[in-house]
C-alpha cells in the first residue's frame, strides 16, 4: 500500500506540473489526482492521464468530480480560433501549457493567414527582409541573390569563392598573382617580394641564408637537419629540443635589449648593434645578415667539429690562437665574423646561463667592434648582465672564486657555475650588504686585474658601477666603453689602467676612479631589487 501512495504522489504531482485539467479525484487520505475516470465499478477506479493509465482501488476513492481534460480544452480553443491573433493567442496557451508541438503549429496557422504578423513571426525565428517575414536562410539566400544580379550587371563572375573580372579570372586560371599592381606569375612575384625557395618554402633571403648555413654546420657534424629558430637579432638553431631552441632564442632577445638599454638604446638594439656590418659571408654582404648566431650541441664531438667549422671563418680565432684551450671548453663565443655563441646543452645544467653570458661577452666586444681588448672587470660585468637581462638571476661568473660549486679552469680563466641559486641569487642585494660591510675592494683595484682574479663580489660591483653611470646619463656606459677601446688598444691589463679610467670617466660621466667610488655608494640604496 505504500509503494502505491509513493506512485500516486507522483502522478499527482507529475499532472500538476504539466498544468493539466480533467476529472477531480478526492482520496479518502485527502489527496486529489487529476485525469479522465475511463472505468469505475466496486472494486476499482481506473483514471487515465497524460503521463498514463493507474488502477485506483474504490473503497479509497471519497469523490469524483467531472472535468474537462487539458486536451478537451485544446481542442475547444482550436475549433474557436478563427484569425492570426486567435491562433497566435492560442499558440502562447500552448506553450504556458506544455503543448511543444502544437505552439509551434498555431503560430503557422497565424502566419499562413497573416504573413506578416510580427509575434508569431518573430516566436517562429523569422526575420524581416525588406516588407517580408522569411527564415534567417532565405534571408541569407535572397542577399547572395541580389549581390549575384548586381556583381553580374557590373561585368564579374565568380572565382573560388570572389568576384573578378574576367580578365582577372584568366590570370587566376593560369596561377597569375597581383603584384605591386602587375600580374605575374607567382614564383615570379614571391621573388618580387624578397623571398627565395628554401626547402619547399618561400621565405626572406636572409632567413634562406641562415638556414642554408645551419644545414651545411649539420651536415659537417654528421647530424640530421637542425631545427633554426630566427628572430630580429638571432638566428638560434641546433640539435637539441626545438622547445629549448625556442626559449634560448627568447632569452637571447631579452638579453640584447637589456644591455641595448646599458649602453643607451631603447631595448630594441640600435645601440648594441650601432657599428655591426653585414656577415662578409654573403655574396654580396648584406643587411640584415648580422644576426648573431647561437649554436646548441648535444655532445663534445659536435662541438668540437663546429668549433673547427668557426676557425675556418674567424679572424679573431686564427689570430688569438685560442682554440687549442677551447676545445677543453663546453662553450665559446667570437664576434667575427657577425658574431656566435656554441654550447653543449646538456639538461640538468647551467647551460643556459653560460650561453646569455658568453653572448654578453660577445656582445660587448660587438659593440664597436674592433681589435681592441676591453678591461675585464666591464666586459664581465656586460656578461653577467646579460644572463641578468635574460634570467632576472645569475648562475654562471668568470671568477677567481672555487667554492663548492662546479667549476672550471682554462687558460687561468676559472668559470663558475651555481645552478643551484637559479631564482634564489639577486646580485643586487648581495652588492648592498657587501659594501655595507666593508667586503668590497675600492674601484681603483678593480680595475687592475685580469678576467681570472676577479671576485664575484668585485664582478657584482662593476654590474653596479655600470647601472649606477646608466642611471646618471643612459649614453655614459657607451662613451665609457668606446674611449677605454681606443686607450687600451690590444692590452688587457694596462699600466696606465687608473689614467686611462679617470680619462674614460671624464668623458662619459665627469667622474674619475675616486670619485666614481664615492658617488656610486651615495647611489647604491636606489638600486632596485
Amino acid at each position: 500500500m505504500r509503494f502505491k501512495n509513493i506512485i500516486f504522489t507522483i502522478v499527482l504531482l507529475s499532472a500538476f506540473a504539466a498544468g493539466a485539467f480533467a476529472d477531480i479525484i478526492e482520496m479518502t487520505d485527502g489527496r486529489t489526482i487529476e485525469g479522465k475516470v475511463i472505468l469505475k465499478n466496486a472494486e476499482i477506479v481506473r483514471v487515465k492521464t497524460r503521463y498514463g493509465t493507474i488502477d485506483l482501488a474504490a473503497d479509497t476513492v471519497k469523490s469524483i468530480t467531472p472535468k474537462k481534460t487539458i486536451d478537451e480544452i485544446f481542442d475547444d480553443k482550436k475549433a474557436a480560433s478563427k484569425t492570426a491573433d486567435d491562433f497566435a493567442t492560442l499558440a502562447k496557451w500552448c506553450s504556458e501549457n506544455g503543448f511543444k508541438k502544437e505552439t509551434r503549429e498555431m503560430y503557422q496557422k497565424a502566419v499562413a493567414l497573416d504573413p506578416k504578423h510580427e509575434a508569431a513571426n518573430r516566436a517562429l525565428g523569422n526575420v524581416k527582409d525588406g516588407d517580408d517575414w522569411v527564415t534567417p536562410e532565405e534571408k541569407q539566400k535572397r542577399a547572395a541573390d541580389r549581390e549575384k544580379a548586381a556583381k553580374e550587371a557590373e561585368g564579374l563572375v565568380l572565382y573560388e569563392g570572389k568576384w573578378v573580372t574576367k580578365v582577372e579570372k584568366d590570370y587566376l586560371e593560369r596561377g597569375y598573382v597581383k603584384f605591386n599592381d602587375q600580374w605575374m606569375p607567382f614564383e615570379q612575384a614571391q621573388r618580387a617580394k624578397g623571398l627565395v625557395k628554401s626547402n619547399g618554402e618561400w621565405v626572406a633571403i636572409d632567413e634562406a641564408i641562415y638556414r642554408e648555413r645551419s644545414d651545411s654546420l649539420a651536415k659537417t657534424v654528421g647530424a640530421p637537419a637542425w631545427k633554426l629558430v630566427i628572430t630580429k637579432h638571432y638566428a638560434v638553431s641546433g640539435s637539441i629540443e626545438e622547445s629549448l631552441i625556442k626559449n634560448i632564442a627568447v632569452g637571447a632577445e631579452a638579453a640584447h635589449a637589456y644591455i641595448d638599454g646599458i649602453y643607451g638604446g631603447d631595448g630594441g638594439g640600435g645601440a648594441v648593434d650601432a657599428n655591426v656590418p653585414a656577415a662578409p659571408w654573403t655574396e654580396p654582404a648584406r643587411p640584415g645578415t648580422s644576426r648573431l648566431e647561437i649554436i646548441l650541441v648535444t655532445n663534445k664531438n659536435e662541438y668540437i667539429k663546429t668549433l673547427d667549422a668557426a676557425i675556418e671563418e674567424s679572424w679573431e680565432l686564427k689570430e688569438r690562437q685560442l682554440a687549442d684551450h677551447l676545445r677543453n671548453e663546453q662553450i665559446f663565443g667570437v664576434t667575427s665574423p657577425c658574431g656566435r655563441v656554441v654550447c653543449i646543452a646538456e639538461p640538468g645544467t647551467s647551460f643556459e646561463g653560460a650561453v646569455y653570458h658568453q653572448l654578453g661577452h660577445v656582445l660587448a666586444r660587438r659593440h664597436a667592434f674592433e681589435m681592441s681588448i676591453l678591461p675585464p672587470w666591464l666586459t664581465e660585468a656586460i656578461a653577467c648582465l646579460s644572463e641578468y637581462g635574460a634570467t632576472g638571476g645569475n648562475t654562471v661568473f668568470c671568477s677567481s672564486e672555487i667554492p663548492k660549486d662546479s667549476g672550471t679552469v682554462i687558460n687561468g680563466r676559472k668559470r663558475i657555475e651555481r645552478p643551484a641559486i637559479v631564482g634564489k641569487y639577486n646580485w643586487k642585494e648581495d652588492i648592498k650588504s657587501g659594501v655595507a660591510a666593508g667586503k668590497t675592494r675600492p674601484f681603483v683595484e678593480l680595475i687592475n686585474k685580469r678576467l681570472g682574479e676577479l671576485e664575484i663580489v668585485e664582478i657584482e660591483k662593476g654590474m653596479g658601477i655600470l647601472e649606477f653611470l646608466h642611471a646618471r646619463d643612459p649614453k655614459s656606459v657607451d662613451k665609457l666603453q668606446r674611449r677605454l677601446w681606443r686607450l687600451y688598444g690590444r692590452e688587457e691589463i694596462s699600466r696606465n689602467a687608473k689614467s686611462h679610467h679617470d680619462d674614460a670617466l671624464g668623458l662619459a660621466a665627469k667622474f674619475d676612479t675616486s670619485s666614481v667610488e664615492i658617488e656610486f655608494k651615495r647611489w647604491l640604496p636606489s638600486l632596485g631589487k
